[in-house]
């Protein structure tokens, strides 16, 4: 499993314990270590599929938030001091945990635009990397997604076939039933290659793109269309 980015202890102007301090130094150590070798995976997977035109500028995004956090790595271990700090330094840590990265002079012009926190750019970097997995297909669930896909879409087809002979006066609410309960799209980027979890999907169930990553429930999505109408 790729590891993720930790959660960061305290917040701005609230200064963490020495005890969550240097735990989250130590997990965060670890995960910058899995997290490079991992894009150094997938970098030379993108370069063995001749796939750069396609994915080098998330490759470079991702990369370029992997140095950003690894530049703040190096200030919070100069301040931690390895454990000899007072009030005054565990203030200082905390700004750097969630104060902004210094991404001016960072080389990338997408990431010089960005005003990202540590924890926010370990999240956004972890988005990036498992888009990229997705897309190489080298996400260890991404062909079972794929199988649950397709066995959903023949379940639809057969209930569909199903409707088909309802009698004429049960067909059109059974068919509209139908229509609610499995979306064929996302609805917002019109992808196709939308899943659940749910063994027999109904309004109640949470549906998600894997082209986007967006992920709704229907019921949920028509009633707050609903109620967006009824301001108008």
């Amino acid at each position: 499993m790729s590891a993720t980015a930790p959660t960061a202890p305290g917040q701005l102007g609230v200064a963490a314990t020495p005890q969550d301090l240097m735990a989250y130094l130590g997990q965060l150590d670890a995960w910058l270590g899995e997290r490079r070798r991992e894009l150094d995976s997938l970098d030379a997977q993108i370069i063995e599929a001749g796939r750069q035109a396609e994915l080098t500028s998330d490759m470079a995004l991702a990369l370029a938030l992997w140095q950003a956090a690894k530049t703040r790595q190096n200030l919070l271990l100069s301040t931690w001091d390895s454990g000899r700090i007072g009030q005054q330094e565990r203030e200082r840590l905390s700004a750097l945990i969630w104060g902004r990265l210094d991404t001016a002079n960072a080389g990338l012009a997408q990431l010089q635009s960005m005003s990202v926190s540590l924890p926010e750019a370990g999240r956004l970097c972890d988005a990036l990397v498992a888009q990229l997995r997705t897309r190489l297909n080298t996400d260890p669930t991404a062909e079972q997604q794929q199988i649950r896909l397709r066995d959903l879409r023949a379940q639809l087809e057969r209930i569909r076939d199903q409707v088909k002979l309802e009698p004429p006066t049960l067909a059109p609410a059974a068919a509209a039933k139908l229509a609610t309960n499995t979306p064929a799209i996302c609805p917002g980027c019109q992808s196709a290659s939308i899943t659940t979890t749910t063994k027999s999907p109904d309004a109640e169930s949470y549906w998600r793109c894997h082209s986007c990553g967006e992920i709704w429930n229907v019921a949920r999505r028509q009633s707050s269309r609903i109620g967006a109408r009824s301001w108008r």
